[in-house]
């Protein structure tokens, strides 16, 4: 990672309606090689000058903001009073030159070890420049900004809460099986032996987040995201303070949400954050491929 962050040049590609009161704008914005992340923003609908609080959700391996999850906790929390940013991890749907959900490139066993590093460094600059994007918005208020973050996504996320301490509030779900040596996911064992120095490199990391971290398990069998149920809507509603919510609201909230409860709001094509005409040519600064010919550039220059 770059000890300063590329500008963001965020740009924005039209609104729609999710709900009577739910709009979400379609968004692209810099991160690091030179690479674009698409992402969709839920927000109420209509001019405010009052700053909302802000969450960013990072999904699991193979999942992208198209995710049943992502949408309900867009909706959930931007009825809520909140401003709530998804987006595509680096490899699938918008991020994938056939635009394939569930292709997990970024997972690739044979991946060197200098770059399944360099590969999480990409991550964590993906979630630092979608806290740095929201920051920028008008309607968001700097200060009380969250992330929530499901299965592979908590290691990322984890770290980079621990880096950007303006990160108010961190919801891991079902991160716990991140932390081994032997982890399957190549780029989070390579980050992981990375990082002697730390120790015991969950609690060093929860260290480093302290109080900022709320740490979820799975949900029974079900492999939901915990972030979407009463106790962390209560725990963040404490952290980030949601305007539109009430004590009452939130008790109403089910233990667990699942994909039954939540049905579709949104079609798949209408997460598409690029234009398709923009996308095809501009592709090479948001798919996988580029991304490993930049990585392995730089990798070689720094021997």
């Amino acid at each position: 990672m770059p000890e300063t962050l590329p500008e963001l040049q965020d740009k924005r590609y039209g609104q729609f309606s999710v709900t009577a009161k739910v709009d979400a704008d379609r968004v692209a914005f810099n991160t690091v090689y030179k690479l674009r992340v698409p992402a969709i923003v839920y927000h109420q609908p209509g001019a405010t000058i009052v700053r909302h609080p802000a969450l960013i959700v990072i999904n699991d391996e193979g999942e992208d903001k198209s995710a049943w999850y992502a949408a309900a906790a867009g909706v959930m929390y931007a009825n809520a009073g909140a401003v709530v940013l998804t987006y595509d991890p680096i490899g699938e749907f918008e991020r994938n030159k056939d635009l394939r959900s569930g292709g997990s490139q970024h997972e690739e066993a044979a991946l060197p070890a200098e770059l399944a590093v360099r590969l999480t460094g990409l991550m964590v600059s993906d979630i630092l420049q979608a806290a740095n994007y929201l920051a920028s918005r008008k309607d968001v208020d700097s200060e009380h900004i969250g992330v929530l973050a499901f299965g592979s996504g908590s290691f990322p996320a984890s770290l980079a809460c621990a880096i950007d301490s303006s990160i108010r509030a961190c919801v891991l779900a079902g991160g716990a099986g991140l932390w081994t040596e032997n982890n399957k996911r190549i780029c989070q064992a390579a980050a992981y032996q990375a990082l002697p120095f730390l120790g015991d490199r969950q609690a060093s990391i929860q260290t480093l987040n302290g109080k900022r971290v709320y740490a979820a398990d799975w949900a029974s069998d079900t492999r939901q995201p915990d972030y979407l149920n009463r106790a962390v809507a209560f725990w963040l509603n404490e952290k980030l303070k949601f305007p539109d919510w009430t004590k009452k609201q939130i008790e109403a909230l089910a233990e667990t949400q699942t994909a039954a409860q939540n049905p579709p709001l949104v079609t798949r094509n209408q997460l598409r954050a690029v234009p398709d005409v923009l996308w095809k040519a501009d592709q090479e600064n948001f798919i996988y491929e580029t991304w490993l010919e930049r990585a392995r550039s730089a990798s070689h220059d720094t021997l």
